[in-house]
């Protein structure tokens, strides 16, 4: 129904607190216990008050239904683990919470931010593509093959 989906695309954004991980667990991460999501979540957030992570969360309804991270290696970033519930994807969750993760970046004055996507899913390349980034190689992390796309986020000297 066109109503409902409407309803269910108005989300916000935010940064990830340890009150999520219920959420989390159970919509996105349901692969994992609760004390891994807790752990998960514990581990950003003590990256983040070191200044080397910022981890942003998507909200609808109350629920976490979204999560995706942005990693600060000097001036280089890498946003990675990003990940929406099943029944939220398509409806511009995703994309919002790239683009503010890569706003971030700019805010932090990095110099590029690189992103994977596994060779087995092209349509993350392609989707990755369509935000900016450009795909650079391929090579192996941990047991799977992956796409390594990167973003410039230099000024052009012009």
């Amino acid at each position: 129904d066109k109503l409902e989906r409407l309803v269910m695309s108005q989300f916000s954004l935010r940064r990830a607190t340890m009150l999520d991980a219920h959420s989390l667990q159970e919509n996105c991460l349901s692969d994992q216990s609760l004390a891994q999501v807790k752990d998960r979540l514990r581990w950003c957030l003590s990256e983040r008050e070191k200044g080397r992570l910022l981890c942003l969360v998507a909200e609808v309804d109350g629920q976490t239904v979204a999560i995706g991270q942005l990693a600060i290696h000097q001036d280089e970033g890498e946003i990675g683990s990003l990940i929406v519930a099943p029944a939220y994807r398509r409806q511009g969750i995703g994309t919002a919470l790239v683009q503010a993760l890569i706003e971030r970046a700019q805010q932090q004055r990095l110099h590029s931010l690189e992103i994977t996507a596994s060779v087995t899913r092209p349509w993350i390349r392609a989707w990755y593509e369509r935000l900016g980034f450009t795909y650079l190689c391929e090579h192996d992390f941990r047991d799977e093959r992956v796409a390594l796309l990167t973003m410039d986020l230099q000024e052009d000297p012009r």
